[in-house]
């Protein structure tokens, strides 16, 4: 097994394999790029990394132009800016970068200690890993809130000790505190609740399962964009737990099913966890929407239709639900009906950018151009809605559209909206640009690559070599082909 390699170097410690760079107990935000240009620098310290070399590290395979990597150096600085008074990676002009300073490798699996890094020729650049994610400063509350769990003594199924009647009630009561702290908005005081829930009682299996929802708001919360972690989620771990705790739990099973392909991407496992969630607690309509979310996304919307029906039959105007069915109607081509859902969401929630997002693509489908670009300007473009608005006046839907990529034509935006950008190049009849969107938004583990394969903007490139290369990457290929939707997934 290979072994976890941190390096120290000026005060500071970067965990690649984690993708964390620390400065004592803080967490200091990388984008992938700059945690991948820091690993090559780390590497090999005190030696001048060329241009060339670095921008072959990388973007493997990739012509960049060099102001791209101006800018990832440019970001790392700012990172490691702490102390002004030192230098921490030097400029060699016309030649390329040096990490100045020692650098020390730690061993993290509790292995002795590893050599210090030696210094290596300048031709042999390191090896190339797979992307990572920015990282937040709620790094350090989802790895505490894990270690609570580890800390009470659960392990596979068993606590540490009976806890008494009383206790469980009160682990109860905190669970429920957490929950509505939750639906309020405060993540960090949800995250704390069931943190007590678990130490009060550490059979508390359902107190694990909101905890994994807890831990993944509270990240959400501090990023402007949604990305599923690398490695395992720590909302499928804390979800595991539940698990483990009491196999018996419907709950339980639901969430680590949601959690295993919406973060994990584990798409057949999540569908045997919702299956079993759903056998052991048929009456459970919670668990029902979130496997239409899967069924949905894999090719099966009807079912999913349904799935997500039995839960609204009891709560007609859950936000979240209604959402859900907009997207597993618009997947069922159900264009019209796909709107209506929209519309009631937003009867319920008139800012919900999610229900603009589904009726405004819906549209799009429909040939109703100009309507599709009025619904994204309702919220996505809330502040440049007039210059959107005036393109369409002047140029008509394509040149709306061009607008659209325009407005979100900066580093933050080609990331953070890729998918949709995707959508629109497609639209425009750009397959190679909409490929290259949909593969920066897998690049930087945005959570909406889940809709790639069921989504029918995609439908004229969806035999291309890269569309169904990407879609292998995200496992959805055993439920598309490259006509649509496999026999395997109905």
């Amino acid at each position: 097994m290979s072994r976890h390699i941190a390096y120290e170097f000026h005060g500071y410690r970067f965990e690649p394999f984690n993708a964390r760079l620390l400065a004592g107990q803080d967490v200091i935000p990388l984008t992938a790029k700059a945690s991948d240009t820091l690993l090559a620098l780390v590497q090999r310290p005190g030696v001048i990394v060329t241009k060339q070399d670095l921008m072959a590290a990388v973007w493997p395979g990739v012509a960049v132009e060099e102001n791209n990597l101006n800018q990832q150096i440019s970001t790392l600085r700012k990172a490691l800016s702490r102390d002004d008074d030192v230098v921490t990676i030097e400029t060699v002009p016309r030649r390329g970068y040096r990490l100045v300073g020692p650098v020390r490798a730690i061993d993290m699996d509790g292995l002795p200690e590893v050599a210090p890094v030696p210094v290596v020729p300048p031709s042999a650049a390191p090896a190339r890993r797979r992307s990572v994610i920015v990282i937040t400063a709620m790094t350090a509350a989802i790895v505490a809130a894990l270690a609570v769990a580890v800390n009470s003594g659960v392990v596979r199924g068993t606590s540490a000790a009976n806890g008494s009647p009383a206790d469980h009630t009160r682990s109860e009561d905190a669970r429920a505190r957490g929950e509505e702290m939750l639906r309020q908005g405060n993540a960090r005081a949800a995250i704390a609740e069931q943190q007590e829930a678990i130490r009060l009682d550490p059979a508390n299996a359902r107190a694990y399962g909101s905890l994994a929802h807890a831990l993944q708001a509270a990240n959400r919360g501090t990023s402007t964009s949604a990305v599923r972690p690398a490695g395992q989620s720590p909302s499928v771990q804390a979800a595991q737990r539940g698990v483990d705790v009491d196999p018996a739990c419907a709950n339980c099973h639901g969430t680590l099913g949601f959690f295993l392909f919406y973060h994990d991407w584990q798409f057949q496992k999540a569908d045997e966890h919702f299956q079993t969630a759903i056998r052991l607690g048929p009456d459970e309509e919670g668990i029902r929407p979130s496997y239409a979310m899967l069924l949905a996304v894999t090719g099966r919307p009807a079912r999913a239709i349904e799935e997500v029906d039995v839960g609204l039959a009891r709560e007609p105007y859950r936000l979240s639900w209604l959402i859900i069915r907009a997207s597993a109607l618009y997947y069922a081509r159900r264009y019209e009906e796909a709107i209506a859902a929209a519309d009631r969401a937003l009867s319920v929630a008139h800012t919900d950018r999610g229900a603009w997002d589904w009726r405004s693509k819906a549209l799009f489908q429909l040939g109703r151009g100009r309507e599709a670009l009025h619904a994204l300007a309702q919220e996505l473009f809330a502040t440049q809605s007039s210059l959107l608005d005036r393109a369409v006046t002047i140029g008509g839907v394509e040149a709306g559209l061009r607008k659209a990529l325009e407005l979100t034509d900066d580093w933050r935006g080609r990331i953070e909206h890729s998918w949709r950008r995707a959508s629109w190049r497609a639209l425009l009849g750009d397959a190679e640009g909409a490929i290259d969107e949909l593969e920066r938004a897998y690049e930087h583990r945005r959570l909406n690559a889940i809709n790639f394969g069921a989504d029918p903007v995609y439908d004229k490139i969806r035999s291309h070599p890269r569309f169904q290369r990407l879609l292998h990457e995200i496992g959805l290929d055993v439920y598309f082909g490259p006509s649509g939707p496999v026999s395997r997934a109905r």
